[in-house]
């Protein structure tokens, strides 16, 4: 396999400016200007990797949804959270796992075979899942018709 990698020209001046700024190397400031995060705010922002300023009940039906897992923990039902077979799918398995676990959730996780199962959530596997005494599915990076 051969092949060139080639870098997106950058402004030098601004990645220098942001370099100073911020305190980063030459190379970090460059790769933040190329991807417009010129700006040493919107830098900062970024690289603090806080939490998005929306409130998540906004939501629809927000509210059904946190009722109905709070009524599964608190009843016991045994929760299964589906996901996908990617790094995001299965990163976002793994954080509602441990987040379930940590409110006390009866848990499980199912990340399922594209060979064997091919994309997204399938009637077969609901059924195998209630078979093992699964109440509530919760589905993660499954797309929106999930």
């Amino acid at each position: 396999m051969t092949g060139v990698w080639t870098l997106d020209s950058v402004d030098s001046l601004a990645a220098e400016k942001l370099a100073q700024e911020l305190s980063l190397s030459d190379v970090t400031a460059a790769v933040l200007v190329r991807r417009g995060y010129g700006d040493a705010r919107v830098a900062r922002r970024f690289l603090a990797a806080e939490m998005p300023g929306h409130d998540p009940s906004l939501l629809g039906d927000m509210d059904v949804t946190v009722a109905r897992i709070r009524a599964a923990i608190e009843g016991g039902e045994r929760i299964c959270v589906h996901g996908d077979y990617d790094v995001d799918g299965i990163c976002a398995t793994a954080l509602a796992v441990l987040f379930l676990r940590e409110l006390d959730a009866d848990v499980v996780f199912h990340l399922p075979s594209r060979f064997e199962e091919g994309y997204g959530v399938s009637s077969d596997t609901l059924g195998r899942l209630l078979g093992q005494g699964v109440g509530l599915v919760l589905t993660v990076d499954c797309g929106i018709t999930a």
